[in-house]
């Protein structure tokens, strides 16, 4: 029973097949268009793949891969098979595969089907999630996912929506737009797919306004099922970090990080699934700010204030 004031993702599990879930990293050998020169080089000026990814940025510094070394089906299952056998000392007994590095739906989907068929079909999976970018979700691939939700697997699409405004889009090298985000979530909607939108919050030159605007997006009528917030930070080595360097710019405390996602939370539908609260990242990538490497003090943080804020609201209704 979740007695959290909103609703999570474990929560969501247990309501869709009954029993605890959990996620399993993968890397299914796609690359970014964002790297491979479809739309750009380098990357996002934040990125840093083994930050996240320590699966697919393993060994390959932060520029990472910029051509696509697509993993065989076998492969990819037998890799899901190991990691989720590792889980397996907690309650989970279903797992979820999730392509989380780079832009998984960056391959044709003559390779990325049979990988999620092969993924989807083994019985220690609950079906799939992907993590990937507004523009990345093609007609074909929305057929495909839609035949997947038919026959009962449970799909989950993460689409990294990050801001509601396309200037601070286009300053941080995303390549997407805001319109994208909205059209491809309405697409995955209609068709059965699990939504959610990934929001990075403290980018330079955002405001606290633009941070609940960009949730409001996320998670409104022509939004996501679900949203996932991401507390930002410079991971050493990235474009960011270099222009830090050159120019420091003062950067979001964790105070005003978690009073932020509070009141973003706070606003949203109750339908609305929150699936993380902030970033995890290792001390070994972290530039700044410190505080972004004690996820848990960050998660403490913010549900102090949703639990002062729910208490504040009962009182004002009795």
């Amino acid at each position: 029973m979740n007695t959290l004031p909103f609703r999570t993702l474990s929560s969501w599990f247990r309501e869709q097949t009954g029993q605890p879930i959990r996620k399993v990293p993968l890397d299914n050998g796609a690359t970014c268009p964002n790297r491979d020169g479809s739309i750009g080089r380098g990357g996002c000026l934040f990125c840093s793949v083994p930050s996240f990814s320590p699966i697919a940025g393993g060994g390959r510094g932060i520029l990472g891969r910029e051509k696509a070394e697509p993993l065989s089906p076998e492969d990819l299952t037998c890799a899901f098979e190991r990691l989720a056998l590792s889980m397996t000392r907690g309650k989970a007994r279903l797992f979820l595969p999730y392509l989380n590095g780079y832009t998984p739906t960056n391959l044709p989907l003559e390779i990325l089907a049979p990988q999620l068929r092969a993924l989807t079909q083994h019985p220690l999976s609950a079906g799939a999630a992907l993590c990937t970018r507004p523009d990345m979700v093609s007609d074909e691939l929305i057929d495909f996912l839609s035949s997947l939700v038919k026959s009962g697997y449970l799909i989950m699409v993460e689409l990294g929506l990050q801001s509601c405004d396309d200037a601070l889009l286009r300053r941080m090298g995303r390549g997407h737009s805001v319109r994208d985000f909205t059209d491809t979530a309405s697409r995955l909607g209609n068709i059965g797919v699990h939504t959610c939108a990934h929001l990075i919050f403290g980018l330079p030159g955002q405001s606290m306004e633009n941070m609940i605007e960009s949730t409001m997006v996320a998670a409104g009528p022509q939004g996501c099922h679900g949203v996932k917030f991401h507390n930002f930070h410079i991971c050493r080595g990235t474009i960011m970090d270099e222009m830090m360097k050159q120019e420091p710019w003062p950067l979001m405390t964790l105070e005003e990080y978690a009073r932020t996602v509070a009141k973003a939370v706070s606003l949203v539908s109750p339908n609305t699934v929150v699936h993380r609260l902030c970033a995890s990242i290792g001390r070994e990538h972290l530039s700044a700010p410190q505080w972004a490497a004690d996820a848990p003090a960050i998660r403490n943080r913010i549900m102090e204030l949703l639990q002062e804020m729910h208490i504040q609201n009962t009182t004002s209704h009795t």
